[in-house]
């Protein structure tokens, strides 16, 4: 009775679950069973097994077809006291590679030490499936060659139904038609199988993000632009710089701000400093002129003499 783990894949997602404790040594012992939802519809899927040490070290990795979202877990990748990590890749027309996270199970210690039989390599596999397919076709064409044998044979005995005898010669011979072009059809998924997985290896590493220890390499990742603040005290210093868009230079002669945008420096407004403009003081430590506003003198008075003073229209009046 072979164990469960059952994975399910939800767009790049994989989850494992598994049902009962996973011993290690064993050899088409445990099934691995997917479930994917309607993004993988018309990919080619394919299971990779990673065995992982306890320090993090993948010892191997295996890919397996899958074969209506099933396959065994690789003799050679369920060893007692390692780690299993498990993923997915779907392809298709060899230009399409979508993998997936990998999820990670544990093998407790077995009994068992003797050797396994190997798992066969992804060509291999790929070529029993499609032998299964080819001695299929064959079998279908055979039958078909003995069913129109058969009607040639009892040709004589139905000549009053002629028409019918003709009929049934001409789907015998549509069918072995139809089983050739299968044939042929399968050969060449065979042959775009193959030239996919090679596509996939080929890309490993560049277009196609390996993990180290569960991670993506530094140098596998893409630079990412930044912005960069440079001070200068002199136009002819700030042009030195090797800028790009949205870089920022301070220009500590003018107490302003640039920002480079595609062949120069173009400078950044700052908001309107009203109380500079108006000719005062903005703090009240340097508020030389703090009795005046907008030009226009401060004067504090009574009731009593504001009635009777006379007004100047450049004075502001405070009357208390």
């Amino acid at each position: 009775m072979a164990n469960e783990i059952s994975i399910s894949v939800e767009k790049r997602r994989l989850t494992c679950t598994v049902e009962t404790e996973l011993v290690g040594g064993g050899a088409n012992s445990i099934e691995c069973v997917f479930s994917f939802d309607k993004e993988w519809d018309g990919l080619t899927k394919s299971a990779v097994f990673q065995s992982v040490r306890e320090n993090g070290e993948i010892v191997e990795t295996i890919p397996v077809i899958l074969i209506n979202d099933r396959c065994m877990v690789p003799s050679e990748a369920a060893s007692s006291g390692e780690y299993l990590k498990i993923g997915a890749v779907g392809t298709r027309d060899g230009n399409v590679i979508v993998p997936t996270t990998l999820c990670q199970v544990f093998f407790h210690e077995g009994c068992y030490t003797g050797n396994v039989v190997p798992t066969m390599d992804i060509y291999s596999q790929m070529l029993g499936v499609f032998g299964n397919s080819m001695s299929k076709l064959s079998a279908t064409a055979d039958f078909v060659k003995q069913y129109a044998d058969e009607a040639e044979k009892n040709q004589p005995l139905v000549r009053q139904d002629a028409a019918t005898a003709a009929q049934k010669a001409a789907e015998a011979t549509a069918a072995a038609a139809k089983a050739k072009t299968s044939e042929i059809n399968a050969k060449e998924s065979e042959d775009s199988s193959s030239q996919n997985l090679l596509d996939f290896l080929a890309m490993l590493g560049t277009d196609v993000a390996t993990l180290v220890g569960g991670k993506i390499p530094p140098e596998q990742i893409p630079a990412i632009a930044t912005t960069e603040v440079y001070t200068a005290s002199t136009a002819a210093e700030m042009n030195t710089f090797t800028a790009q868009n949205g870089d920022i230079c301070i220009r500590t002669d003018e107490n302003k701000s640039y920002i480079y945008k595609d062949t120069g420096w173009v400078y950044l407004a700052s908001p309107t400093d009203y109380a500079s403009s108006a000719g005062h003081a903005n703090t009240a430590d340097n508020a030389v002129n703090a009795s005046m506003i907008n030009s226009h003198r401060l004067v504090e008075m009574a009731a009593e003499e504001f009635q009777t003073a006379v007004k100047n229209p450049d004075t502001y009046y405070l009357v208390g």
